[in-house]
């Protein structure tokens, strides 16, 4: 048993996804993720501006704010997990 699709989904609507379909479409979105992490983090300094100025004021506020955002493929990838291995308990016999 999976999630249920809501019910105001033109043609899928009420529809049960299997869990293996959530998991496996939630663990693929995890590798362009760290593509997109790995490859801001290579380029950092162009991508917020910063190259060839003189102040690092700013590149330590950009580093601040997007930080966070670096460990987004990682709580995909746990959540991913913790549902999987939610979702494969079997239920306790009475």
């Amino acid at each position: 048993m999976g999630e249920q699709v809501p019910s105001w989904v033109p043609v899928l609507g009420s529809r049960r996804c299997p869990t293996w379909l959530v998991a496996g479409l939630a663990a693929a979105g995890v590798v362009p993720l760290a593509v997109i992490v790995v490859t801001s983090v290579a380029n950092w300094d162009v991508l917020i501006g910063a190259a060839g100025r003189p102040s690092p004021g700013w590149t330590m506020l950009a580093t601040a704010c997007y930080l966070p955002a670096a460990w987004w493929p990682v709580l995909v990838a746990a959540v991913t997990v913790a549902y999987v291995r939610r979702r494969a308990r079997r239920p306790e016999p009475r």
